[in-house]
């Protein structure tokens, strides 16, 4: 006897750039609680840290405004799994870390002080931590949620955003919690601006979103003063060596900021665009490619602001080399906006004056390997003291990259969201450091020798997904920026949308809605027949191709919801293939378009045309990739999308009732 049956169904989809990449997004629902296998002592704050790690990064999140394991306040397990928590590793498992700490900052003007709370100082051992979850006691939100798109069957379904959801409520309300210290510059005790912080990150697996983890904070003033001058900003001390390599590992880092990209991901008939990316990064000044027994370090991360509470605010990015040495302690300060910090040094910004104006300078500082180059004469730059070579080739650097200002009234709450993003192969040999920094200074040379391309596109992808382009979500008729790229028809364009309306999605690349609604279920003897309607799943449009991709059905068994219980029944995809350009650029074959019916192929590439039945993409594999007559310099090659073989009705058991009724006409 079945003691327990699941169908689950299957619904495969393309979406422009990527292939097979699918995953349900969902609006962000009212903060619910679960509460993690971990907590806290009764009474005390239910602090509690977490692992993202879904996909390619993995990356540690908390409940008291900071990510990092080196700033968790409930030690070195994830509070829902148990299992050990790393700081960033990039890639999952490469042993590579990418991070030490990074910390929300928050800084106002109430009434006549100038106040700062901070997820950690990043230097003072023991104060610094302002930010702390409630009671774990405290029902509805003492503890860290979980919630999850992966099994609908499961709780933590209801209100899922994405495959590894993690909610978290803290405050700076807290005077006498552990890392609560006195202000180091003026002695006093730790004034909270009485701010309550949600924060929700989001994880995905799939291709196009495995790189990065998005951030979103509402932040609300609980208290009954007004917040003037409120400025927001992400710090961020990103140490990169091998795990092995902890105690000297982080000196040899630069840390600098991307503005823009080329948009490289468009179709060759688009004329060249530039996408604006405002990104902060540290990576490892060499890659560590000569370092053994240590692992190579040739990767990069960074943090990209995707969402303030107005587009006219002052950006702010500023870098420092921490004060564990007088003679190191600097940061870039231009003549016009110079402060004394009141420490001895030029960079760490030690009490919440300093760290207000750093939050709020509107400073831009130059790439740190371009230090050496700031001249006693510089007009603009405060030459950095003394011989400025140990900033230019790596050093144990953090930065600060904020916004604001605005004014918070009691009860408001205002949003920010980010991305933490990872790019591969910003290295990819030694001799970039060696050449252009070590044995010569040529500073941009070594700049325009990094390759930003995975980070960028990274980016660019964060940015999409936490706001779709071309869709027009609050339905006001503006569904974003666009460009038009000709066609051999000079009457038609194609329109490409690379930016959102503005109104956050929180969606990635969704496959067409399940039939499960409309699912019926009849069981006779020796057997089960399930009927469901496909209206809503074979006409759906992918939110970024904006065409009809759907590929087909599957039909799987279980006994229970373990995943080796399943058994697939019965499949049927739709007969297409891809099409894999090869691309100087990146010196391999890409995917640029959505799969390819069999006859457009013929229509586009047979000899004899579409009736061509000679003629058949899986000719033309990789390893015997098609030249276009004429063309010298377009080869590309073909592979099945998913099955193609299972025919609908003739060698599967999936049929339909009324098949030769009209279609429907296609939904958004």
């Amino acid at each position: 006897m079945w003691k327990r049956l699941l169908v689950y169904w299957g619904v495969g989809v393309t979406s422009l750039l990527t292939a097979g990449a699918s995953v349900w997004g969902r609006t962000a629902g009212p903060v619910t609680v679960r509460r993690p296998e971990v907590t806290t002592t009764v009474g005390g704050p239910a602090y509690c840290a977490a692992g993202h790690n879904v996909g390619r990064i993995f990356l540690t999140v908390n409940n008291n405004g900071t990510l990092g394991k080196e700033y968790s306040a409930s030690g070195v397990r994830d509070c829902f799994t148990g299992e050990r928590l790393l700081n960033c590793e990039f890639p999952k498992g490469s042993q590579i870390e990418y991070l030490f700490g990074a910390a929300f900052w928050i800084g106002a003007v109430v009434g006549r002080d100038t106040l700062v709370s901070t997820g950690q100082d990043g230097w003072q051992i023991g104060t610094g931590a302002e930010f702390h979850p409630p009671a774990s006691d405290d029902i509805p939100s003492g503890d860290m949620i979980f919630r999850s798109i992966v099994d609908p069957a499961k709780p933590e379904f209801e209100g899922a955003v994405s495959e590894e959801d993690y909610i978290g409520i803290y405050y700076d309300t807290c005077r006498n919690c552990a890392g609560v210290g006195p202000d180091v510059i003026d002695g006093r005790e730790h004034i909270p601006l009485n701010i309550e912080v949600t924060q929700r990150s989001y994880a995905w697996s799939y291709s196009y979103a495995e790189d990065f983890v998005l951030f979103d904070y509402s932040i609300k003033n609980i208290g009954t003063q007004r917040l003037q001058q409120v400025y927001m900003g992400i710090y961020v001390d990103a140490d990169v060596h091998d795990r092995g390599n902890f105690s000297n590992g982080a000196q040899d880092d630069l840390c600098g900021f991307l503005h823009t990209i080329p948009a490289d991901y468009l179709p060759s008939n688009c004329p060249a665009a530039i996408d604006t990316v405002n990104l902060a990064y540290i990576h490892d000044n060499d890659g560590d490619f000569q370092r053994p027994p240590w692992r190579p370090a040739p990767n990069v991360t960074g943090v990209r602001i995707v969402r303030t509470p107005s587009d006219s605010l002052k950006v702010s990015f500023n870098w420092w080399v921490g004060n564990t040495d007088a003679r190191l302690d600097y940061g870039p300060q231009t003549r016009k906006k110079f402060r004394d910090l009141g420490t001895g040094g030029q960079g760490t910004p030690e009490g919440d004056r300093n760290k207000y104006w750093f939050l709020s300078n509107g400073e831009f500082d130059f790439n740190q390997v371009q230090t050496a180059a700031i001249s006693p004469l510089d007009t603009i730059w405060v030459p950095p003291p003394g011989d400025a070579r140990p900033w230019s080739l790596g050093i144990d650097t953090r930065y600060l990259l904020s916004f604001g200002p605005f004014d918070i009234q009691p009860g408001q709450v205002l949003p920010l969201s980010f991305a933490y993003v990872a790019g591969e192969n910003l290295h990819s040999s030694q001799e970039n450091f060696d050449q252009n920094l070590l044995n010569s200074y040529n500073p941009d040379t070594y700049l325009e020798n990094l390759n930003f391309d995975d980070l960028g596109i990274n980016a660019v992808w964060a940015g999409w997904v936490y706001d779709n382009p071309g869709l027009d979500s609050d339905s006001d008729g503006y569904a974003g920026k666009f460009r038009l790229c000709p066609t051999g028809d000079t009457a038609v364009v194609d329109t490409f949308w690379y930016e959102g309306d503005g109104v956050p999605d929180f969606q990635g690349a969704t496959p067409p809605p399940p039939p499960s609604l409309s699912m019926r279920i009849e069981p006779s003897v020796g057997k089960i027949k399930v009927r469901w309607n496909g209206r809503a799943s074979e006409t759906a449009r992918d939110v970024f191709s904006r065409v009809i991709d759907f590929e087909g059905y599957r039909v799987w068994l279980a006994r229970d919801d373990r995943s080796t219980s399943y058994t697939l029944l019965a499949s049927y995809d739709i007969e297409d293939h891809n099409k894999y350009v090869f691309s100087v650029a990146a010196g391999d074959f890409v995917l640029i378009d959505i799969p390819f019916s069999l006859d457009s192929l013929r229509a586009l590439y047979a000899p004899g045309g579409v009736n061509d039945t000679t003629w058949h993409p899986l000719d033309f594999p990789r390893s015997n990739p098609y030249r276009m007559p004429g063309f010298p310099d377009s080869v590309f090659y073909f592979g099945p999308q998913d099955f193609n073989r299972s025919r609908l009705g003739i060698d599967t058991d999936i049929r339909k009732t009324y098949p030769n009724a009209p279609k429907p006409p296609a939904t958004w």
